[in-house]
């Protein structure tokens, strides 16, 4: 016999050798997977969440105190105030702009974004 020879018990050997690096490897994709799953859950909830603690008619509720078109409506309807850097307020508007344009997100309607814009709009000239 040459010196490729293997005996049956070291074939077996082998045989399961591999079987249980191919099993880790499958439980390592299958652990990867549930993570991919997860990290796409968690940034859902957090998009919805985004979405739902700046929803128009929350903005319009909270806005409604004072009359329509003045500076403290438009603070109000950005949750600002006066005091807010022009800056802090500017990233308010881009990022509901972004959250209810009606070609991003089907839900929010185009009223939502004439408010929006009629509030930065005040914002922006009393700076």
């Amino acid at each position: 016999m040459g010196s490729n020879f293997i005996d049956d018990e070291s074939f077996e050997e082998k045989r399961i050798e591999l079987e249980k690096k191919k099993q880790k490897k499958l439980e390592k994709q299958l652990r990867l997977k549930q993570k991919e799953e997860i990290i796409q859950e968690l940034q859902k909830i957090r998009e919805d969440k985004n979405i739902n603690n700046h929803s128009f008619d929350i903005c319009l509720k909270n806005s409604n105190k004072f009359p329509k078109g003045t500076l403290k409506w438009a603070f109000e309807f950005l949750s600002s105030n006066e005091k807010s850097e022009f800056e802090e307020v500017r990233k308010v508007y881009l990022e509901r702009a972004r959250l209810w344009h009606p070609d991003k997100n089907n839900v929010t309607n185009q009223e939502a974004m004439q408010y929006l814009n009629e509030a930065w709009q005040i914002v922006k000239k009393s700076k």
